[in-house]
């Protein structure tokens, strides 16, 4: 009889043995595992189903009903409708990797290409993430049109500050809102992921509407959602901040400053102009919080009057009895009066007629005949 066989235990070496690619979760629609936000969108995996997929892909493959709340599923895309929909596309292959599981088609109804997301951005396809969510393969994209092309063979990307070709071409982008701006496509759509719907504008003429509207129409990916620098926990708690410490000489406190207690003599309050500047109530002598204080950078230009209206009662002007009235312009001449330093000037002018024009009047003042 043959001694029982013993259990094979489980080691270190069985749990290495997994590849990585293994351990890492795949797209359920174009089977890679590359975790790009800038290209694929963002990783979507909910471990309880099981499920994984690239944000792009699940947005622009073809018969996925967003049927929840956007805090159902993966963004209102419910987990049963995404499972069918990847195993209607699992049989179909893809026209340019030909591998199954291809779940996106060309809008053009003509058109036979029917790829996988990542296959089509790596072959000049163009996706759309607005109203229908369509997709161009590189023979119907949709081409800027320039009404005037560029004399200069090189220009400068706006955002990243690096030579392009300026002409219509699927890496470049012309803002439509201004006439020689010329950016990247993956410098536009990094700035979209950053900047968001209620941020994104020229970087030039500051436009918002027209400039989002060519962006979406040209393939541009644009989260409805406020910029990722607004979203930052504590991003803006410097501007939170208020000046905390009695700046009187001599503070009175014995207990330092920076020491402030509610309700007592000791609370500090700030300067009401600047609010760069602080008191104690008891070392500027105020009774009670509410009372207003002004530091001593600020009470000489609060005291100090007005420069117009001090200038103008330093002037010295004419009294109502002494102020002639302005002779009458005559054939003569005509008299003009402007105001400098304060003081009336008056100035008179000789109205020449044609014929002095024509025979000046000698040096000495006097006519020679």
């Amino acid at each position: 009889m043959p001694p029982p066989r013993k259990k094979k235990r489980k080691t270190n070496r069985d749990e290495s043995s997994r590849t990585s690619q293994d351990a890492t979760p795949k797209c359920i629609f174009c089977g890679r595992v590359e975790n790009d936000t800038s290209k694929y969108g963002e990783l979507l995996t909910n471990d309880q189903e099981k499920i994984t997929t690239h944000h792009y892909c699940l947005l622009l493959s073809s018969g996925v009903p967003q049927r929840g709340q956007d805090h159902q599923g993966f963004y209102g895309f419910l987990y049963p409708d995404v499972r069918k929909a990847a195993s209607q596309a699992a049989e179909t292959p893809c026209t340019i990797c030909k591998k199954r599981g291809a779940s996106i088609h060309c809008s053009i109804k003509t058109c036979e290409q029917l790829v996988h997301f990542p296959c089509g951005q790596e072959n000049e396809f163009i996706f759309q993430f607005y109203k229908q969510f369509q997709s161009f393969c590189s023979k119907h994209r949709p081409v800027q049109k320039i009404t005037k092309t560029p004399k200069e063979n090189l220009s400068v990307c706006t955002i990243c500050l690096e030579e392009l070709t300026p002409a219509p071409a699927h890496e470049v982008i012309k803002s439509p809102c201004c006439k020689n701006t010329w950016l990247h496509r993956t410098c536009l759509q990094m700035q979209a992921l950053n900047a968001g719907k209620y941020h994104l504008k020229c970087p030039v003429c500051q436009n918002l509407t027209h400039f989002q509207e060519e962006l979406l129409r040209m393939g541009i990916y644009i989260p409805h959602r406020d910029a990722s620098w607004e979203l930052e926990a504590n991003a803006y708690r410097e501007l939170l901040q208020v000046h905390e410490q009695c700046d009187v000489d001599p503070c009175l406190c014995d207990s330092g400053r920076n020491y402030s207690e509610t309700g007592s003599q000791w609370f500090l309050i700030r300067c009401n102009c600047c609010g760069s500047s602080g008191t104690h109530l008891a070392c500027s002598a105020l009774s009670t919080a509410d009372c207003t204080w002004t530091c001593g950078d600020c009470s000489p230009i609060l005291d100090k009057p007005n420069a117009e209206e001090e200038l103008l009662n330093d002037a010295v002007m004419p009294s109502t009895s002494s102020v002639h009235e302005h002779p009458a312009v005559t054939s003569g001449g005509e008299t003009s009066s402007r105001v400098r330093g304060f003081k009336m000037i008056t100035t008179r002018r000789t109205r020449r007629t044609p014929l002095e024009r024509a025979n000046p009047k000698p040096a000495g003042g006097k006519k020679h005949h």
